[in-house]
């Protein structure tokens, strides 16, 4: 007599969940959707039971998809540093001139089971706050404030994003700049890289949205862009082009909701955005890279917003955005 064995357990992915999304729609039960996407029926269920859209009060396989990226950014590993013994070890060493490879190193030679890396070593150490960091950081052979970024491949996208669709896909008229309702997005960072500053501007009116996200994540700026482009004239949401940030993971989901559809630039081209680019010169006269975005308001936001979009162009002749966009009827919902 065989037993059927029931899937092992794996992470869902958006082609699952499109999946999943379809048959839920039909009626399937929970059982027949887990034979047919192939896993455990416990994990339709839980799939099913923590994606539910707020907004349309029904499981949505793009917005399912970026709550799990959503999730998967706060993720945190059990640090090895819950060991004391580790801690007395590696503080011991530092003072005696060692690098965290040499710690590392001598630690797995005499304490095999207690082993850690140079790297979990260095995480800790910037993970400290106050004097105790200052001082861990003064025994580091570069005694860097923050971590120094490594050099990185340029020759590529590193994020997965699913579904992008390169800017060399772009109708030529976007490029033309002859239609109007083409979008341009990016993210600004300051000094936490916790908030940020969402901006979104329009290729032919140069008309700017500009949002506060609490955190830079895909599911936030989903969010964001769906409830501010959702105010413009339907007709004038064709398209939106976006970099290679995973905070853009949740393009599908802006799609589904807007009618839109999304371009992205290549890696490191920023002057595929132009438009952008140059709005963010210029917000960054209000709000320098140096700024606490922690202490920039919601109102101190809308208020460049307003003071950019009332501010005449040369490329538009000396008009201002809002004279161009409400002319284009942006507003006329």
């Amino acid at each position: 007599m065989s037993i059927k064995r029931s899937p092992k357990f794996r992470h869902l992915t958006q082609k699952d969940r499109d999946q999943i999304d379809v048959l839920a729609r039909e009626g399937y039960t929970l059982q027949k959707i887990a034979e047919e996407v192939g896993c455990n029926v416990s994990t339709i269920s839980r799939e099913l039971q923590r994606n539910i859209s707020k907004k349309y009060k029904k499981y949505v396989a793009s917005i399912a998809q970026a709550k799990a990226i959503n999730r998967k950014s706060y993720c945190v590993k059990r640090s090895k540093f819950n060991n004391s013994f580790i801690v007395s070890y590696v503080k011991s060493k530092l003072k005696e001139s060692w690098s965290p490879e040499q710690i590392s190193g001598r630690l797995k030679k005499d304490y095999p089971e207690m082993h850690v890396s140079h790297e979990a070593i260095y995480q800790y150490i910037y993970s400290l706050d106050g004097a105790e960091r200052k001082k861990m950081v003064s025994l580091l052979p570069r005694s860097h404030k923050t971590r120094k970024r490594k050099y990185t491949d340029k020759t590529g996208p590193k994020t997965k994003i699913l579904n992008r669709i390169g800017i060399e896909q772009r109708p030529p008229i976007v490029n033309e700049r002859k239609e109007p309702g083409h979008w341009e997005t990016d993210t600004m960072v300051c000094k936490s890289n916790i908030p940020a500053i969402n901006t979104t501007v329009e290729r032919i009116a140069r008309f700017v949205i500009i949002s506060k996200l609490n955190r830079k994540n895909a599911y936030n700026k989903a969010c964001s862009l769906i409830d501010r482009l959702s105010q413009i004239n339907p007709e004038l949401r064709r398209s939106i082009t976006y970099d290679n940030g995973t905070e853009n993971a949740g393009h599908t989901m802006i799609n589904h909701s807007l009618g839109t559809k999304s371009y992205f630039a290549h890696p490191y081209h920023s002057w595929e955005r132009g438009s952008n680019e140059n709005i963010n010169g210029l917000i960054r006269r209000f709000i320098p890279k140096k700024t606490d975005l922690y202490s920039v308001t919601e109102e101190q936001v809308a208020e460049i917003e307003h003071k950019l979009n009332n501010r005449p162009r040369k490329c538009l002749d000396y008009y201002t955005p809002f004279e161009v966009a409400s002319s284009l009827k942006f507003f006329e919902l």
